[in-house]
């Protein structure tokens, strides 16, 4: 017959062996999906119909590129020219934001879009307000200086998305000048690959690297250095799943609804 001490043991065993069968299995949810440019895969980039799509789709989160126009209205647009997505060879910076207003920016994508135009950030917050999802807005111009980060952060304060927005660059110092600008605010560095002085990049909040450049470690590594992490360019089915099995904080992709059918199925 086992000694007491043994059944006290095996017990003991049993009991934290049942606890670990029991413990809840952590739900993916928790990794943010945010619709880049919008629902890019289905509607024109950085339209509102791509953002109203996104979420309709069920994204926590739009990313969208600003620029600043003549006239000092910040834009939605990628691309310092306007020639891919509205046909006229212009740079963003050189016109007037009435006049980019009443380009056609949907038309190059499909003739239902024919019309869409390319909207003001003030376009955005109110729709990101009403429809209470969150913006993570890319800042395209490394010349993006100090009055333009203070006249940023203005109108953010001014729609109350502080905390409704973060604010992305591949630039740091342009992440230094909105954090000088606006504290409060989120800040995350877009890169290709992990910079060797992450740690010491203290006015970045997290870190928004490419599929490709992820390694087993790499959450962890970025986590060490207090700072979350996003992987973006996962927009088909199997890049989908390895961005999701390394368990960054959010997942960027062209395509949300394909994304919420694979890794968030039931929810």
């Amino acid at each position: 017959m086992p000694s007491r001490r043994f059944r006290i043991l095996l017990l003991t065993l049993s009991m934290g062996l049942l606890a670990l069968c029991v413990q809840p299995i952590p739900s993916p949810r928790a990794m943010e999906l945010t619709a880049h440019r919008g629902f890019s895969a289905r509607c024109p980039e950085n339209t509102m119909a791509a953002f109203r799509a996104a979420a309709d789709a069920g994204a926590d989160c739009i990313e969208l590129d600003i620029r600043e126009t003549a006239d000092h209205v910040f834009v939605v647009c990628h691309d310092e020219s306007l020639a891919r997505t509205t046909g006229v060879c212009c740079p963003v910076s050189s016109l007037c934001y009435w006049e980019i207003a009443e380009l056609d920016a949907g038309g190059w994508f499909s003739p239902a879009f024919q019309g869409d135009h390319l909207p003001a950030l003030e376009e955005v917050l109110a729709l990101a307000k009403q429809r209470e999802i969150r913006l993570n807005l890319e800042i395209k111009s490394p010349a993006f200086g100090e009055n333009s980060a203070q006249a940023l952060v203005a109108l953010l304060r001014q729609y109350g998305a502080e905390t409704l927005c973060s604010v992305s660059c591949q630039s740091y110092p342009v992440l230094t000048r909105i954090k000088a600008a606006g504290p409060e605010l989120a800040t995350i560095l877009v890169a290709s690959s992990v910079p060797e002085d992450l740690g010491s990049l203290t006015d970045a909040d997290a870190l928004s690297i490419a599929l490709r450049a992820v390694t087993p470690e790499l959450t962890v590594r970025v986590h060490r250095c207090g700072k979350r992490l996003l992987i973006w360019d996962a927009n088909t089915p199997a890049d989908l799943r390895r961005a999701a099995a390394a368990k960054p904080d959010g997942i960027i992709t062209d395509d949300p609804a394909l994304a919420r059918q694979l890794l968030w199925p039931r929810i």
